[in-house]
């Protein structure tokens, strides 16, 4: 009864860290779609381009996830006062952005959205991004949530950052040609979702660390 009391809990605790992105990704979406997303593509694509923001959407962007990723693992891992709790918050972020990832391009393969530069002419192509062959929603965007997530649930002082650079990454996705803004929008919604259900087992996971360690 404890152990459903606390994940009831923890679950709105955590629905309570998430209503902001929720909020926000809603408010943007509604927009875009009253803009138009094409529209809001070439805005970005074209509107905003600049040597800066090529270079740094276009190259550094995923460095500096990718660094994000191992410092804060490290840190989780390596932190003293946080024992299990620490390491069960790595571990599901370290499973839940590959979840994202997976179930995000099931998606589309189902829907089947062709990406920006395959439907519009004059399409800015800039970095080294991998592309499959859809895009709607955004996997990239969805794996960055997807470990930036949980994080956030339980250490909001690390995982805010980590938002914060997911963010980048998603907006990178857009400028560099490779994704329309409702692909990364959703993809943010989607992860969200995902994410508020993996934490719940948290706490079990917790428990399991704890007894292994004995």
């Amino acid at each position: 009864m404890d152990v459903v009391l606390l994940g009831a809990y923890s679950f709105k605790r955590d629905l309570l860290s998430a209503s902001p992105i929720i909020t926000a990704s809603t408010v943007i979406l509604i927009i875009d779609l009253l803009l138009g997303d094409k529209e809001a593509f070439i805005a970005i694509n074209s509107g905003l381009a600049s040597p800066i923001l090529d270079i740094a959407c276009g190259y550094l962007s995923t460095t500096l996830f990718s660094a994000s990723i191992i410092l804060s693992l490290i840190r989780l891992y390596l932190k003293r006062n946080g024992g299990s709790e620490s390491k069960a918050m790595g571990l599901i972020a370290a499973t839940s952005a590959p979840i994202c990832y997976i179930l995000g391009s099931a998606l589309k393969v189902l829907i089947g959205r062709l990406r920006p530069f395959e439907a519009l002419e004059s399409v800015r192509i800039v970095g080294i991004w991998h592309t499959s062959t859809f895009s709607f929603p955004s996997t990239t965007t969805m794996f960055a949530f997807g470990f930036a997530l949980p994080i956030f649930y339980g250490e909001p002082r690390l995982g805010l950052p980590l938002v914060c650079i997911a963010s980048f990454i998603g907006f990178s996705v857009i400028y560099t040609g490779f994704h329309y803004p409702a692909d990364v929008i959703v993809g943010v919604l989607l992860s969200t979702l995902i994410t508020l259900l993996t934490n719940r087992v948290r706490a079990k996971v917790e428990g399991f660390i704890s007894e292994w360690k004995r």
